[in-house]
């Protein structure tokens, strides 16, 4: 074994290199910095306006008073249909036609059902309030008026 020259230990082929990752200068740093920031000033933000609106409502009532006008209402309002009957009086005109006086008696239906169940109150039109019998002459022609009573019944739709 002496004649043979020393055999060269295998060298394992070499890798290429990939590209460098380039390093981050120092304006990464900054950009940190200023996002911690930004975001430090809007808990600050949210934290002062909490309180204001709890410890001093009267400043924020100005402020929030535009934003809660445009919010919808989170229950719509039901309207319950029953039927309601009374007594109306009404002064038209002495040649009123007849639809003139259904017309009056209408609106005189109206109104007594908005007296008695507030001002939500509607009258259904689909069937509309009509006179039980029909509408009685009280009195002769006063000053070119003529009175008319009648008793009505109809639907209307309370809140």
């Amino acid at each position: 074994m002496e004649g043979r020259p020393p055999v060269a230990a295998p060298v394992a082929p070499r890798q290429p290199r990939g590209r460098k990752v380039p390093q981050r200068r120092s304006l990464g740093v900054l950009g940190n910095l200023f996002s911690y920031l930004l975001l430090a000033a809007v808990i600050a933000v949210i934290f002062l306006s909490g309180y204001i609106y709890s410890a001093r409502p009267s400043w924020a009532a100005p402020i929030l008073a535009p934003l809660t006008n445009l919010m919808a209402t989170s229950t719509p309002t039901v309207l319950t249909s029953q039927e309601f009957e009374t007594s109306v009086t009404i002064q038209v005109p002495s040649g009123a036609s007849d639809a003139q006086i259904r017309s009056a008696l209408q609106a005189a239906f109206a109104a007594a059902a908005q007296a008695q169940y507030g001002a939500g109150t509607l009258v259904n039109q689909n069937v509309p309030p009509s006179p039980i019998g029909s509408a009685v002459q009280v009195g002769g022609p006063d000053a070119g008026m003529v009175t008319y009573e009648a008793r009505m019944r109809g639907f209307i739709y309370t809140p």
